[in-house]
């Protein structure tokens, strides 16, 4: 049985060196990148090999760190140098949604689609259009923007409302005959009177 990581060849230079060596970068989910020259998938995660034959073991990635391994040739076309950064350093509030990663934000900057709010704002065929994806996924990314500013609104107004609900029980508290002692002394009050 063959894995993926065998499909790379590596050659090796006049002197006997490895030209594969740091061919692959494997993108963490937390943004660094690791250069191997081959890689195997294991049950706890990925092992990084520094020889194409894998012999030298030179990392391991766990699965939940993991985001994918591209040959690094793709990460420089994709104008992220081999050390993993961008080279303009490049960042976007667009990326918090699923599914819309940077080429998909960089689309859509050019369109001038450059922030959450200018995305809710944006027709799915327009959102589509710039970003070269269909409009299914335009809709998905444009609900994702408006249940996220659903869900800023409502945890604003919820920490509005849990301040004035407790500023109204320090005034009940301070003596001003609303609170619960005083709605207790009003009946044993209209309890005494009765009698």
């Amino acid at each position: 049985m063959r894995d993926d990581s065998e499909r790379t060849n590596g050659s090796q230079t006049a002197d006997g060196a490895d030209a594969g060596a740091e061919r692959m970068r494997v993108v963490m989910r937390s943004g660094p990148t690791v250069p191997c020259a081959n890689f195997k998938a294991i049950d706890s995660g990925v092992l990084l090999f520094e020889d194409e034959k894998r012999k030298r073991v030179s990392g391991f990635v766990p699965h939940d760190e993991l985001l994918y391994v591209l040959p690094a040739a793709v990460l420089a076309e994709d104008g992220r140098t081999l050390g993993g950064e961008a080279e303009e350093g490049f960042q976007s509030e667009l990326t918090v949604l699923g599914g819309l990663g940077e080429t998909y934000a960089r689309r859509l900057h050019d369109a001038g689609i450059d922030s959450l709010a200018a995305l809710r704002d944006a027709d799915a065929a327009t959102v589509a259009t710039a970003a070269t994806v269909a409009e299914s996924r335009a809709r998905r990314w444009r609900a994702a923007a408006n249940e996220r500013e659903a869900a800023g609104r409502d945890t604003a107004s919820e920490s509005e409302s849990d301040s004035a609900a407790s500023e109204d029980e320090s005034t009940d508290d301070a003596g001003t005959g609303s609170g619960p002692a005083a709605s207790a002394s009003e009946s044993s009050e209209a309890t005494d009177s009765e009698g």
